[in-house]
């Protein structure tokens, strides 16, 4: 009843600083436990599969059984069966302009990094060597982005929302609104 909601459970952690849902599974950030994957497929009784410890306050993209990171740099994991562990596959590297990451996005073969000025797109396709596509300059804080097809959107503070075509080998700006 949407009127009268209620707590049906906790999952001890800390502070929990990023968390999606992967269908039955919750992926987050915890300040004490790190990387976790959680089954929320009980909802009354949610059970933890796994962590990565020292994975601790940060961003998180997940897609397809992978999980991206932004945690001491930008890091690639393999959540596709936690019961077995959450190895890391890779690691991306900021090519350009300043390094703090404010945003990430991760679907299919390509992953999206934002900073303060910058859009990062890469080619994650061998996770084990990750390749930048492209860098563009973005403006001023580059704070959320997000991957849906051949689209990437980004929302920046001075420019609003900016609309990019990722399909080729390039990226093309769409449109800013």
């Amino acid at each position: 009843d949407p009127s009268a909601p209620f707590i049906r459970s906790t999952i001890d952690g800390g502070y929990v600083s990023a968390a999606r849902l992967a269908g039955n599974q919750l992926v987050h950030i915890s300040d004490t436990d790190g990387l976790m994957v959680t089954d929320v497929g009980n909802a009354s009784a949610p059970n933890v599969i796994n962590s990565v410890p020292g994975v601790l306050i940060g961003r998180l993209a997940v897609d397809g059984g992978r999980a991206l990171t932004m945690s001491g740099g930008l890091k690639l994991w393999d959540i596709s069966n936690p019961y077995s562990g959450i190895p890391q596959l890779g690691t991306l590297t900021i090519p350009t302009g300043n390094p703090v990451v404010l945003s990430v996005a991760l679907r299919g073969d390509r992953a999206c990094v934002g900073t303060y000025t910058y859009l990062h797109l890469y080619d994650v396709s061998d996770p084990a060597t990750p390749a930048v596509i492209a860098s563009v300059f973005g403006g001023d804080f580059v704070r959320n982005v997000a991957i849906h097809g051949d689209r990437l959107l980004a929302t920046v503070d001075d420019l609003g929302l900016l609309v990019y075509d990722i399909g080729g080998s390039v990226p093309v700006l769409l449109g800013t609104y």
